[in-house]
């Protein structure tokens, strides 16, 4: 054996060695420590590694950094990251202290970057690949969670274990340690979360008007985010609704430019507010929701398809929100996969660069969306190169492998491309400032790392926040505020069970994914019963009837000859939850069950109420002519059975107005169509007094004054009613 193979082989013989005796000094320590300390991190923190080992695809790289963990607790005497110091001045850095790391400002913190970590910042993997040392080794800005995928179990404790050590590498990355945005698509509250508060969708939202509502809706869905450390959400999406085919249509606010303007600025405001680090992502610029029927990519005849007009009617329609988020404060902002006039939008620098970072002065970073600068080029360095230089700040990476980059080919790319000069060094600095101006402003770059692991007890504690009663109950003033009554004929709403009998029918009434819809839980989301805490209409009418006394006056029918016997019928229709393209649609929808409208009016001669909680206008016209009522209710959320029947049985007064057209059947086209196509119009809604004794929102005052229960009171004997009916 030579010299070489002798050195080699005694330096593996010492590491052996090192660890061993590194582990079992360690477990001694422990074990005595643990006398009269219940912190069980140190333990979980030497052997958690050792025990994964084995099972790791990534078994070579845990090795390595097993060792670098011996390392520092010889060294250190710790292995968590760094505390955080603010400095103005470099030659402050001489004062830190063991364990400390010094915040410069952002220019002095840019000019100790090299390229590489400039480049790391606009990487943008998910979590998915995120595993094996990619945020460390990639130095990367951002880590993402797709639709589909989970922390593990998808409960507040698995989000929170989960993001916390994928901060926690990000942190310890030498010499800038420097943390990463976590995002997560918060499409109608933190609704990748089970136990979460799921508000209506932003089609729902718009339809109540009220700015200051959405702004506590924004503000909720970031303290729950940020429960579990989640520090950027992917919302809000302030498309112009313009047809109804379009799969993505529930996520805007509605069709018209300055109210979804207004709404989305609320939204921001409200993210912006909390006393955590988080932000915003306004999506997707621009035009997405104009695309022109036909025009749609990857074979669906809508989503990702293409729009075309003058500049000056782009700003004055699907622009003009963006000016209402840029006053706002938003940190981000999503380019779309659509394209304006034939140019795709993570390429048209005119509209990127020229019109949202020049004429706006939007500060933030602009992301790009799921693998979309993919299709900018088939050659996949030219499509970088002319995504970075379109604007596109921070590149969203897909599941790796095929076409699909690993972060480090993405880096490499990126390099590649500023070694050839078809990105500049400038433009690398430029994304990565935006990126890091985004994390100081948001308090990210102050925000410590924990020096232990949380107790038990301190997270349940963080994570009590979560689907608490305070959220819940905005969640259903929301559904209150957005439902709309647009038929009341005769006056035969609001119900009451002290004078009639209801019978309630139709699948959908007692569906908990058609109530919540896509983006829930998973990417698509699904029908049926969920494993999230949810009230629908079918458990909300129990609810009310078992505190009215009234139980002997409901019933749920399963065909319509079982209405027979009662005054009143409930007839409830929705669609099968959908997302983005795989709810595109080749005609305006007309649902399953809407004839039981005709069928209980002609057989069974009573009134006949249509409730809609689809995630658009759905065909009702010959319903509707039968019918005595129609309720629209777009896909309300985990509230959604509460709030919709405190406006059938009168507890609250109508507020909602249409946020969009109703199409006749046979039409699809809103903002733009020709009166004559329209069943309803933007703006309608009814509504009627309530006597404010009855009034849900007013409780608190009259349990005052006639000493009856008070609010908190009457959802505690709620919340225990849908509890004994689970069970």
């Amino acid at each position: 054996m030579d010299s070489k193979s002798k050195n080699i082989l005694f330096s593996q013989r010492f590491w052996v060695i090192v660890c061993l005796a590194a582990a079992a000094a360690l477990t001694l320590v422990v074990v005595v420590d643990y006398q009269g300390n219940q912190d069980t991190s140190v333990l979980g923190r030497v052997t958690s590694p050792i025990r994964k080992l084995s099972q790791s695809s990534c078994a070579a790289r845990e090795a390595k950094q097993m060792v670098k963990h011996v390392q520092e607790l010889f060294q250190k005497g710790t292995t968590e990251a760094p505390h955080r110091v603010r400095i103005l001045h470099p030659k402050e850095a001489r004062n830190l202290k063991q364990g400390e790391v010094g915040v410069p400002p952002l220019e002095h913190l840019l000019d100790k970057m090299t390229l590489e970590e400039q480049v790391g910042q606009i990487i943008q993997p998910e979590n998915t690949n995120a595993r094996c040392y990619e945020v460390s080794d990639n130095a990367v800005g951002s880590v993402f969670f797709g639709g589909n995928d989970s922390p593990g179990d998808d409960d507040g404790a698995s989000w929170h274990k989960r993001v916390n050590r994928i901060q926690h590498e990000a942190r310890k990355t030498e010499p800038n340690h420097v943390p990463v945005f976590i995002g997560v698509d918060t499409i109608h509250g933190m609704s990748h979360m089970r136990g979460a508060t799921f508000f209506p969708h932003n089609i729902a939202l718009g339809c109540t008007r009220n700015e200051k509502l959405v702004e506590e809706i924004g503000r909720i869905t970031a303290e729950e985010s940020a429960a579990v450390d989640v520090n950027w959400g992917f919302s809000p999406c302030v498309a112009l609704a313009t047809d109804i085919r379009w799969g993505r249509i529930y996520e805007s606010f509605g069709q018209d430019p300055d109210l979804v303007g207004r709404l989305g600025a609320a939204y921001v405001r409200g993210g912006n507010s909390i006393n955590k680090p988080f932000v915003t992502c306004g999506k997707h610029f621009v035009g997405d929701g104009g695309a022109r029927y036909g025009t749609g990519r990857i074979g669906k005849p809508v989503d990702r398809g293409d729009w075309t007009g003058s500049m000056e009617e782009l700003r004055e329609t699907h622009m003009k929100p963006y000016e209402y988020l840029v006053k706002a404060g938003v940190g981000s902002i999503m380019a779309s996969y659509s394209s304006v006039n034939g140019t795709l939008m993570h390429g048209n620098g005119d509209l990127i660069n020229g019109e949202l970072k020049g004429r706006m002065g939007f500060k933030g970073f602009v992301s790009s969306d799921y693998n979309a600068i993919n299709a900018l080029n088939g050659n996949y360095h030219k499509a970088v190169a002319k995504a970075i230089n379109a604007g596109v700040d921070q590149i969203m990476l897909g599941p790796a492998g095929g076409a699909n980059p690993f972060p480090n080919q993405l880096a490499k790319a990126i390099k590649d491309n500023v070694e050839s000069g078809a990105i500049t060094k400038e433009r690398i600095r430029d994304a990565a400032q935006r990126v890091l101006w985004a994390k100081f402003q948001s308090g990210l770059m102050d925000q410590q790392p924990p020096g232990v692991e949380l107790s038990h007890r301190a997270l349940e504690e963080q994570l009590s926040t979560i689907g608490s009663r305070e959220h819940r109950r905005i969640a259903r003033q929301a559904v209150q505020e957005s439902t709309v009554i647009l038929e009341n004929k005769n006056q035969v709403l609001p119900l009451d069970l002290q004078k009639h009998s209801v019978c309630l029918i139709g699948n959908a009434a007692d569906n908990g994914g058609k109530m919540l819809g896509g983006w829930t839980l998973v990417w698509q989301g699904e029908p049926g019963t969920l494993r999230t805490k949810l009230t629908t209409i079918w458990t909300g009418l129990q609810i009310h009837a078992k505190l009215e006394k009234a139980t002997h006056k409901i019933k749920y029918a399963k065909n319509h000859q079982e209405c027979s016997g009662s005054d009143v019928a409930i007839v409830v229709i929705g669609e099968d939850p959908y997302a983005e393209f795989m709810g595109d649609r080749t005609s305006m929808p007309k649902l399953p069950q809407t004839d039981l409208v005709d069928t209980i009016h002609n057989d069974l001669n009573i009134p006949v109420i249509l409730v809609a909680i689809s995630g658009r206008p759905v065909d009702v016209e010959s319903a509707v002519d039968k019918a005595a009522g129609f309720v629209v209710s777009f896909v309300p959320g985990s509230e959604g059975g509460f709030g919709i029947n405190d406006v059938l049985f009168g507890k609250v007064e109508p507020k909602g107005k249409l946020s969009l057209d109703w199409p006749k059947s046979g039409h699809a086209l809103v903002r733009i169509a020709e009166e004559s196509t329209l069943l309803y119009k933007y703006g309608d809604g009814l509504t009627w007094k309530v006597d404010p004794k009855t009034s849900s929102t007013d409780e608190i005052e009259v349990a005052k004054k006639d000493n009856k229960k008070s609010l908190a009171e009457i959802e505690s004997d709620e919340d225990s009613e849908e509890e004994s009916l689970a069970k």
